[in-house]
């Protein structure tokens, strides 16, 4: 010991005998703010002692001269990780330390060339913090400097496990601290939690600034810590008063027990952030608002445990936190909302719901697989029995009235009349111009460069003798029911450019709820618009556009439990509490009609002995495989069946099999009510699979190749219907009981609907539970009635995704070998955040092993790094890739974004030949060309991975494609995708584009062999939503323009365990035949009336998207068999009078769109198919005269009408149809049809005659009515 002490005393002596300050070296890590070690150098000034900070991630390693000439090495990293880093500064570790040095943080403390007792004492001092034990450490080290021998270590200050603090001290509990503030007790009671170190580390002034703006605000603000070790520490803090909202301001530890607590304490959990990376500046001018690691850390992570509304409250400021006065405005503002949700009467709250058109159309509204009307009627229900002052509504009465807001949007003359009739509401001018003004001047001009002065806004009518904005709404009691304006003002109005602020209109409409002082507002179904507008990619500002719109009114979002990324915007950007509602039922596929006959030819052939019955069964097989254009589906000609029939049969076979397990939804979903009993049991044996059908003596290759009725009848369905339904398990036969228990646990999940539940719950301003989201048959443990979290970005790839990324890519490298005999050179990946959330990375895997690169995990599972693996390792030579993420990739990947950006720009610069380098030297020179300097061309050409402009999100590629009118020719498609995402993602540029008329993105497309997306829902297909055909169809759009033909398209299908590639055509083809073309299906929509009519004009829009985009995908016949389905009522649904009583207009627009496909020479359609489009919309035109299709369009049905209608084939015959006068007709298009078409024809309009006399003879009646109960 006494060694050691002449030891330290001699290091120490050196700078007092020179008579300089003794000097302290703090290494810590960026995670401590600055402010704690200038607070410490201020203490240190009157102990002569001179104390510098370096923070380990600003530098690679610390030289021996620094570290020789200081007195102690304080080593400060408070997290594990921080640790590691400052460790990592030091040439040869702690260990080579010569100086006297203390380690603090992230482990168990440390310390070296210094006598134990004391090292103890000056970590403690140091750890404990606080002035007073800064002063204890600082005064025994200039007694040992000065060889003092009297050296008395003073017992530490430390703090208790819990405790609050205030500017005017601190306490031990919540009971001491109400005791000493009598005067905040009358005030709502608002906890924000705060590590301690603040208190330690002397950085109080943003807590003691913002103590006082909570109070200014109405507030009893409560700023406490608690002991997070134990499971019960927050409770047991709070179990004197519970307080009305939680703020979280620290990275809580031991998160399951936080989630359990969150649920006891039941109150709102908001995260208010400080921003670390620089000033507010920095912040206001950042695009991405919060670096990834700090998202994964401070938002997926609490958001997991009921955390909600994550806002920017700080920036730094000379290396402590300020406040940021706008940003702490959000936050009190929602506190008092919230608060006034909690004590306020539900007979008095005010309350809005939005509702979306679309598809595009004047009577349009849905919502992913949402059944929007009679999700309405219920929660209009529901409410009213929960004592709102509502008027409950059924469902035909939310659409009448649906319907004529929309014709406010769409027809804006009659705004006005609605305004009159109750059923609009105004914002007078000067109300918005007063709100306006107070914006930030760049904010004004923008809008005002886009939109024009508001004063002479189109949206402005006379009210009461003032100007102002008229919102078509209707107010249900205290409900004001509303669809959201569109987002530019104008339905239709374009909007290709990139950043476009919302229009004037769009920001007076939610504006005018805040002024209408309502309480909560209710965002109906996946989704709007509101959280997609131009703005941060997560903390955002006051002033970014989601903000702004909003104001503080809490924003309930009930949403489907499948689509967790774009959730995940909603609470991020759109400061909305999720109720995630529950999908709709699934069944097996089945086979019906002609493939159920084909199947049973199947069977027949199989069983039969060579000779002439079974080659007449052959070619009647093969006949009705033709007739249903399955040879094609198969790939097979004619001359290839008839050289290998038992081939194409085995091909037919399995591929009746794959259609007929095919899980298919069964209608819509109702918010509020899960699905009939007897979907719900279909449902529960998806989940199951097939091992539970070979349990119970079925056979899983042939049990679901039948109708769906016979489906039912199954041994497996008749066992599902007995335990969960009956209450009767097989006690004899331990597998199958256990597997029923498990199909008890899914069903009794399915079975309990939390959704109206969760929104009364959330609409009190009560805390919603967090919950998994995800297909519920691929995880029949996802939630509904929960607020939704994701996966860990930072954990992508997972190493079990990397591993089946391997089966994945061989599978795509075969398939695309087995077409052209080589390897690709470049592959195209279009990455989906939705999709990783669900698969966890195997479409990054296969990026990764395209490119010969292998994740490096951390021991938490985060992937740091990525490894170039040598060439002669790989089983392939290494390909290069172009990888397209669409814009919520791009908010919440961005950390593999980085990753992989970094580790092709290595690649890049490998001498090895390698594809990647070839091509990056290739459009280096191409760049310089066009005079790109040499510095700035080499760091482009790196670029791989391309996206939106930081804080633009979408295309403009769907609205452009089913604007068929506005553009011939598909290089308008092309253009529009390559300009929305030209912007390049790399280690020297984020979101940065060229310029100078080069689009880098289109630059890199070029070579490009093949392109693939995934698909992982049984819900989503590749035509149940329009993103398919705006990413990977773009893409094939803008490669077909560059290189001249389009890129072999491929899906990669993880809906399966075991998940296999295919194309892209193949897997729409399959998906066409189970779903859309499956009588089930149409029974299914018709069974939602008015919404399942909106779900199948989505799907035809859909079909015409893959169309335009990669006409290649889509088959003529499969445009003839819609036509069979939908028009012409192949199956003899009653289609037509389904269409006429529920939505007549949806029918006119699918018919529309049709034509669409047959004028721009898509569709080479049969007469048949021609004459029948014809007919019914004649017949829907009569009826519904107040339709008006695209000009260009209606000119087209016209000549369709006149070339089939009463007088085809003449060639001076009009007609008044869509408000088109009929011009004549050329030779060509008038050419006789055949008999039998004429004869249908006759036949349909003798029908339309008799049709319109009962039409105009129940108007009569109707309004003959209708004037005797005026009198009565």
């Amino acid at each position: 010991m006494l060694r050691f002490f002449m030891l330290f005393l001699w290091l120490l002596a050196a700078p007092a005998l020179a008579k300089a300050p003794a000097k302290v070296l703090v290494i810590a890590s960026d995670f401590v703010a600055a402010g704690k070690f200038k607070q410490l150098a201020s203490i240190a000034e009157k102990y002569n002692i001179h104390v510098d900070y370096i923070y380990a991630q600003q530098i690679n390693e610390i030289s021996e001269a620094q570290l020789n000439t200081t007195s102690l090495v304080i080593l400060d990293g408070p997290r594990p990780s921080d640790r590691a880093a400052v460790v990592a500064t030091l040439p040869d570790g702690v260990m080579g330390l010569n100086v006297p040095w203390i380690q603090v943080g992230g482990g168990r403390p440390g310390f070296g060339k210094i006598p134990g007792p004391w090292a103890r004492n000056f970590i403690a001092y140091y750890d404990n913090g606080t002035q007073q034990n800064y002063e204890y450490l600082l005064g025994a080290l200039q007694k040992i400097v000065n060889k003092e021998t009297n050296i008395v270590f003073p017992e530490p200050i430390t703090l208790k496990k819990q405790g609050v603090y205030s500017p005017t001290g601190v306490f031990d509990n919540l009971a001491h601290f109400l005791k000493n503030n009598p005067s905040l007790e009358p005030l709502p009671m608002v906890g924000f939690a705060i590590s301690n170190s603040l208190i330690r580390n002397m950085q109080t002034k943003t807590i003691n600034d913002l103590y006082q703006r909570v109070i200014d605000a109405g507030l009893m603000p409560v700023f406490f810590w608690f002991d997070s070790v134990n499971d019960n520490g927050l409770v047991d803090f709070w179990q004197q008063q519970k307080p009305s909202a939680l703020i979280n301001m620290t990275h809580m530890q031991n998160g399951e027990a936080r989630k359990s607590e969150f649920l006891q304490l039941g109150v709102p959990v908001l995260q208010a952030l400080t921003y670390r990376n620089g000033s507010k500046q920095d912040w206001l001018s950042s695009a991405d608002g919060l670096a990834a690691s700090t998202a994964a850390t401070l938002m997926a992570v609490p958001e997991s445990w009921g955390m909600t509304d994550p806002i920017v409250i700080a920036a730094m400021h000379n290396g402590e936190a300020e406040l940021i006065d706008k940003q702490v405005s959000l936050l009190l503002g929602k506190l008092n909302a919230l608060v006034r949700l909690q004590k306020a009467e539900n007979k008095t709250k005010k309350l809005a719901l939005m509702f979306w058109n679309s598809p595009s159309g004047e009577e349009n509204m849905s919502a992913s697989n949402l059944n929007i009307p009679t999700s309405i009627a219920t929660i209009t229900s529901e409410l009213q029995k929960a004592g709102y002052s509502i008027d409950s509504k059924n469902e035909n009465e939310v659409i009448e009235q649906g319907k004529r807001l929309l014709s406010g949007i769409y027809h804006p003359d009659k705004l006005v009349d609605l305004w009159q009739q109750e059923q609009a509401i105004s914002l007078p001018l000067n109300d918005y111009l007063s709100w306006f003004s107070m914006l930030p001047v760049e904010i004004q001009q923008a809008l005002n460069k886009k939109w024009g002065e508001p004063s002479k806004h189109w949206g402005l009518r006379d009210i009461n003798d003032q100007l102002s904005f008229v919102f078509p709404a209707v107010s249900w009691g205290n409900l004001l029911v509303m669809p959201q304006p569109p987002r530019s003002g104008k339905v239709g109005a374009d909007t290709h450019d990139t950043k476009v602020p919302p229009d004037h209109y769009y920001l007076a409409a939610y504006l005018a709820l805040q002024l209408r002082k309502t309480d909560a507002l209710i965002h109906l179904g996946t989704h709007g618009t509101q959280e997609w507008t131009p703005g941060k990619a997560r903390g955002l500002s006051a002033y970014d556009y989601p903000f702004l719109s909003l104001g503080n009114m809490p924003v309930i979002y009930p949403y489907i439990q499948d689509n967790v990324a774009e959730a995940l915007q909603a609470r991020r950007r759109g400061r909305a509490t999720i109720i995630s509602h529950q999908t709709p039922a699934f069944s097996p596929s089945g086979l019906y009609e002609e493939l159920l006959d084909i199947h049973t030819l199947v069977h027949e052939y199989e069983l039969l002995s060579a000779g002439q019955v079974k080659n007449e069964v052959q070619k009647k097989l093969r006949d009705q495989a033709k007739n249903m254009s399955l040879d094609i589906e198969l790939g097979f000609s004619d001359s290839q069946i008839n050289a290998d029939f038992p081939l194409f049969y085995n091909a037919l076979h399995d591929h009746l099999h794959k259609l007929a397990a095919t899980i298919t939804p069964l209608g819509l979903h109702s918010f509020g009510h899960s699905a009939k009993t007897e979907y719900l049991l279909l449902t529960v044996l998806q989940q199951l699979g097939p091992e539970f059908l070979l349990l119970t003596g079925d056979d899983p290759q042939e049990s679901f190749a039948t109708g769906i009725e016979d489906i039912k009848q199954t041994n497996a369905m008749k066992l599902l219907r007995s335990a969960l339904i009956d209450d009767h398990f097989p006690e004899d036969n331990k597998p199958l009981k256990a597997s029923l228990m498990t199909a008890q646990k899914n069903y009794n999940h399915l079975i309990s609907n939390q959704e109206i539940p969760a929104l009364l719950k959330a609409l009190s301003g009560k805390f919603i539970a967090a919950g998994l989201g995800g297909d519920p048959v691929r995880m029949p443990e996802t939630t509904n009635g929960t607020n939704l979290y994701g996966f860990d970005p930072l954990k992508i790839p997972t190493s079990s995704a990397y591993k089946a990324s391997e089966r994945a890519f061989s599978q795509l490298i075969e398939n695309y070998q087995v077409e052209h005999n080589e390897y690709p050179k470049k592959l195209a990946f279009s990455l989906w955040s939705g999709e990783t959330q669900r698969h966890l990375g195997i479409v990054e895997g296969q990026v990764l092993r395209a490119l010969g690169l292998q994740p490096i995990w951390g021991r938490n599972g985060r992937v740091t790094d990525f490894k170039i693996i040598a060439q002669e390792q790989l089983s392939h030579p290494r390909i290069d890739v172009v990888v397209q993420v669409t814009s919520v990739y791009r908010d919440q990947f961005d950390g593999f974004m980085s990753l992989l950006a970094n580790a092709i720009a290595k690649l890049a610069e490998l001498d090895d030949g390698n594809l990647i380098a070839k091509n990056t030297l290739a459009t280096r020179l191409d760049l310089m060309k066009k005079g790109i300097t040499q510095e700035d061309a080499t760091d482009l050409a790196e670029l791989r991975i391309f996206s939106n402009q930081p804080g633009d999100y979408g295309t403009g590629v769907t609205s452009l494609a089913l604007d068929s009118t506005s553009w011939e020719g598909d290089g308008a498609l092309a253009e529009q995708y390559l300009a929305r995402l030209q912007y390049g993602y790399g280690r020297k540029g984020w979101g940065v584009s060229v310029g100078q008329g080069v689009n880098l993105f289109g630059h890199q497309l070029k070579g490009v062999d093949a392109a693939i997306m995934s698909r992982s829902s049984n819900l989503h297909g590749m035509l149940s939503t329009d993103h398919p055909f705006e990413f990977l169809g773009g893409m094939a759009a803008a490669v077909r323009a560059i290189n001249g033909k389009s890129p072999k398209l491929y899906v990669s299908d993880l809906r399966q365990p075991t998940g296999q590639v295919v194309s892209a055509a193949d897997f729409i083809s399959e998906e066409m035949r189970a779903r859309y073309l499956n009588p089930n299906w149409v029974k299914g929509m018709q069974g939602e009336g008015y919404a399942g009519a909106l779900e199948i004009l989505d799907t035809v829009n859909n079909v015409f998207g893959w169309q335009a985009t990669a006409p290649d995908v889509i088959r003529n016949d499969q445009w003839e068999a819609i036509s069979e389905v939908y028009i012409e009522d192949k199956y003899e649904l009653g289609v037509n009078e389904w269409f006429d009583k529920q939505q007549p207009v949806a029918q006119m627009q699918i018919i529309e769109r049709m034509a669409e496909a047959i004028r721009k020479d898509y569709w080479q359609a049969s007469e048949k198919a021609k004459a029948a489009l014809a007919v019914r919309y004649m017949q829907l035109q009569q009826e519904n005269p107040q339709h008006q299709a695209a000009v260009k369009t209606a000119d087209f049905l016209s000549e369709l009408v006149s070339g089939y209608g009463p007088n085809a084939g003449q060639a001076g015959g009009s007609q008044n149809i869509v408000g088109q006068t009929l011009q004549k007709v050329s030779e060509q298009t008038s050419q006789t049809p055949p008999d039998y078409i004429r004869l249908l024809i006759a036949l349909a309009m003798l029908g339309l005659v008799i049709g319109g006399a009962i039409h105009q003879h129940r108007i009569n009646n109707n309004r003959t009515k209708g004037m005797l109960n005026e009198r009565i």
